[in-house]
């Protein structure tokens, strides 16, 4: 009976962590996207070197958190989709 029950356990959680692989790659893609704005309101503002090299900084950690998370994702599962796009800047 404990067996079953673990097993019925693990059934359960496969699901909800497959969603929760999806779930951080699109959060760390949301993150990226949020910096992004952030850089191209500042473009507008004169005299703003640092707000933007910080921008610039961020946007570059959270697309490398996003990347790296797709790309262990897909190492433990084969099956996993791949939810990472790259940031698509028009410049």
């Amino acid at each position: 009976m404990r067996a079953r029950a673990q097993k019925n356990r693990w059934e359960e959680e496969l699901p909800r962590t497959e969603k929760e692989m999806v779930w951080s790659t699109l959060y760390f893609m949301h993150r990226r996207d949020s910096w992004y704005s952030r850089l191209v309101q500042l473009r507008q503002q004169p005299k703003s070197f640092g707000h933007r090299a910080y921008c610039e900084e961020m946007i570059f950690r959270w697309e490398e958190f996003g990347h790296l998370a797709d790309a262990q994702y897909k190492l433990a599962n084969t099956d996993f989709p791949s939810t990472w796009k790259p940031l698509v800047t028009a410049v």
